[in-house]
């Protein structure tokens, strides 16, 4: 007890005080940054869902526009047709997306993933009609 006085007794007061102080200070933020990290997160998933969903909701309606016009051709088609030939059956012009025209060549896919390809690649897409 001899070696121990008031002024050592203080400094580790004073130095148990600090190292709790930077223990609470450190908990405290990571606690925040944690939080606050979630939330980002979970605004990000929101936002990224939010954005398939329109897309997909894009390409139904184009792929309905399409088969819209698809049909409207149809229509001049056999209506043209018929004309011409008055004494041929009324035979219906059927089409459908087969695929996209690239540099590569014609690519076959289904009608959903060629009005994709065509969007986002900036290809043609290969229509086949048939009577």
């Amino acid at each position: 007890m001899e070696n121990i006085n008031k002024f050592k007794v203080f400094t580790i007061i004073i130095i148990c005080t600090f190292v709790f102080a930077i223990g609470a200070m450190y908990t405290n933020t990571k606690d925040v940054t944690n939080d606050k990290t979630a939330d980002q997160q979970e605004a990000y998933q929101q936002e990224e869902d939010r954005y398939i969903r329109n897309s997909s909701n894009d390409v139904q309606a184009e792929l309905r526009n399409i088969n819209r016009r698809l049909d409207e051709l149809s229509a001049k088609v056999n209506n043209n047709r018929s004309r011409r030939n008055s004494d041929t059956s009324g035979t219906n012009l059927k089409c459908k997306i087969a695929g996209t025209l690239s540099n590569r060549g014609m690519e076959e896919m289904s009608p959903n993933a060629a009005v994709n390809d065509a969007r986002i690649n900036n290809n043609d897409l290969v229509i086949l009609c048939s009577f």
